[in-house]
C-alpha cells in the first residue's frame, strides 16, 4: 500500500533566464510503502482535464525534498496531482490546493502597480519567522522580502489580470493619478531609492528633511514625462548624504515630492 502526503505548493525561484516563471511543488515520501518514482500531472481547468508533465525519481531523504518545476505559469490557476508509484506499478495520488499565479500583484487587486511596489518595500528584508513578515510581500515565497520580489513587480509592471489571466491589451503606461511610494530599502544604510508616479509631465523635486524640519538634501530630478518611476534605474536615488556631501546619521527623515501641483510626503529611516 502507498499513502502519499502532498505539501502545499509554493512559488520559489520565480525568475528563469528566459524571464518565464516556474512553480516548484514539494511533497513528502509516502507515509506507508516505498515509492520507486513519482508522476506529476497538472490541470488549469479545476481538475476537469489533466496533463502529464513528467516523472521524477524517488529521494531517500525523509523531508519535503522532491521539487518539481512547472514553467509558463503566469496568469493561470494550477492544480497539481502527484502519483507515488512503487516497483510493482501500484499508485497512490494526492492533489494540491489551487494556486492562482498572478506574478507581481502583491495586494491581489488585479493589477501590478505602485501599491504592490510599496507593499514589498514596506516589508523589506523581513524574513519568515519575523513578527512583521508578510507573505503577500514575499512574491516568490522564498522566505525573505528582497530585490527578487521587487524584480517581479517591475517585470510585470502595468499588467492587468482578469479572472487570473493577464490582459496585455490593458497594460497601464500612464497612471491615473500621481503617487509617492515608500522608499526601498527602508531602513536604509545609507543609500535608498524613492519610487513615484506622475499622471502628467512636470518638474520633479524631492526634498529630504530631518526631524527638526531642516532640509538635509534636495534632489532635483528634472522635467519628467507622465509615467512610473519605480525601478532601480529610474526611481529617485539618495546616497544618504546631505548637501555638503556628508553622510547623515541614523534617524527618521521626511521626504517630500513636488511635481507640478502634486505634493506628498512620507517618512523613512536611516539605520547604520
Amino acid at each position: 500500500m502507498l499513502i502519499l502526503l502532498l505539501a502545499l505548493p509554493a512559488i520559489t525561484h520565480a525568475l528563469l533566464t528566459d524571464n518565464d516563471l516556474k512553480l516548484e511543488y514539494y511533497w513528502a515520501p509516502p507515509a506507508i510503502g516505498i515509492a520507486h518514482h513519482y508522476e506529476v500531472q497538472t490541470s488549469t481547468d479545476n481538475g476537469v482535464s489533466w496533463t502529464n508533465v513528467g516523472n521524477t525519481p524517488n529521494s531517500s531523504a525523509p523531508t519535503f525534498d522532491n521539487p518539481f518545476p512547472i514553467t509558463g505559469i503566469a496568469g493561470k490557476t494550477y492544480l497539481v496531482k502527484v502519483f507515488a508509484v512503487d516497483a510493482n506499478n501500484n499508485k497512490a495520488s494526492a492533489t494540491s490546493d489551487p494556486v492562482m499565479c498572478t506574478p507581481g500583484d502583491a495586494n491581489r487587486d488585479g493589477q501590478v502597480e505602485l501599491t504592490d511596489f510599496t507593499l514589498v518595500s514596506r516589508h523589506w528584508l523581513r524574513s519568515y519567522g519575523d513578527p512583521s513578515y508578510n507573505l503577500s510581500a514575499d512574491l516568490n515565497d522564498d522566505g525573505v522580502v528582497n530585490i527578487d520580489d521587487l524584480t517581479l513587480v517591475t517585470l510585470y509592471w502595468g499588467r492587468v489580470y482578469y479572472n487570473g489571466a493577464p490582459d496585455r491589451q490593458n497594460t497601464i503606461f500612464v497612471p491615473n493619478q500621481p503617487q509617492l511610494g515608500q522608499n526601498f530599502p527602508n531602513p536604509s544604510n545609507p543609500e535608498t531609492w524613492i519610487p513615484y508616479q506622475i499622471s502628467r509631465e512636470a518638474q520633479v523635486t524631492i526634498e529630504i528633511y530631518n526631524t527638526n524640519g531642516q532640509i538635509v538634501r534636495i534632489l532635483n530630478l528634472g522635467f519628467k514625462p507622465a509615467g512610473y518611476y519605480v525601478t532601480l534605474n529610474n526611481a529617485a536615488y539618495w546616497d544618504g548624504k546631505n548637501e555638503a556631501g556628508e553622510e547623515t546619521s541614523s534617524g527618521v527623515y521626511l521626504y517630500v515630492i513636488s511635481a507640478g501641483d502634486f505634493h506628498a510626503a512620507r517618512k523613512m529611516i536611516v539605520l547604520k
